[in-house]
């Protein structure tokens, strides 16, 4: 991801470091994780302070590195079997991540950093990819199930929908634009298929075929001055899709 300076942020999972490059010099800097617990920095976002949230992918941490001090806080998460995988801070300035093992969304108090793990209404869900709305409600991918979820944290409430391609659609990249609408890839079909839902109408927009076939797309990244959507592919490419 990068910040407003136009530096790229990336977590080194295999080397244990938060790092940056500047593209002016082309520098690199380490933030190692000195816990030795924490073994596989994986997600990062920012917050609207400039810090960044982050998960650990087995070792059962969210972690915040403070800017400009460069200086870690790492949470550990009462259940030690969660595998933690996308993070999020909705409008309220709340961090969010999602489990892919026992069906978990875990919600973090920015302000004296204590956990609250909240359960998910099936327990065979296996979860991959997490978004926030402008209303605060989460959305998260069920590759399993081939369903599209929506979590509103204010009345504790889950609703799900079914992708197109239906319980084999295995989805994967996601994205929301600044139209409020999910953007996702159907990574079970083949081509993989780019589709769009409508958040307000809660109805599916359009199904479209992703030329190359793709192999599978793990991440959408949303570009909104161009209004686009990029995303790599198993098939060697890049790809771009105008969404408006």
């Amino acid at each position: 991801m990068i910040d407003a300076n136009h530096v790229l942020w990336f977590a080194s999972s295999k080397r244990k470091y938060i790092g940056s490059l500047n593209p002016a010099t082309g520098r690199i800097s380490e933030i190692l994780l000195l816990d030795k617990k924490a073994k596989d920095p994986f997600a990062l976002t920012f917050d609207d302070f400039g810090d960044i949230w982050f998960t650990t992918r087995n070792s059962n941490f969210v972690g915040r590195l403070k800017r400009p001090s460069q200086s870690v806080n790492l949470i550990s998460m009462p259940n030690k079997k969660l595998r933690l995988r996308d993070i999020v801070i909705t409008t309220d300035k709340t961090p969010w991540a999602i489990a892919t093992e026992d069906n978990q969304i875990v919600r973090v108090n920015r302000a004296d950093m204590p956990v609250t793990e909240i359960e998910t209404p099936n327990a065979k869900s296996d979860f991959r990819q997490l978004a926030t709305t402008s209303d605060g409600k989460l959305w998260f991918t069920d590759f399993e199930f081939g369903t599209l979820v929506r979590y509103d944290p204010q009345s504790n409430y889950f609703e799900e929908w079914l992708l197109p391609g239906g319980v084999n659609s295995k989805p994967g990249g996601m994205a929301v634009d600044k139209d409020d609408r999910i953007w996702l890839v159907e990574t079970g079909k083949n081509p993989n298929r780019l589709v769009g839902f409508d958040t307000g109408t809660q109805t599916f927009l359009t199904e479209t075929a992703i030329p190359s076939g793709a192999g599978s797309v793990s991440h959408l990244h949303y570009f909104e001055p161009a209004g686009e959507m990029w995303f790599g592919t198993e098939t060697n490419y890049v790809g771009r899709a105008k969404v408006h």
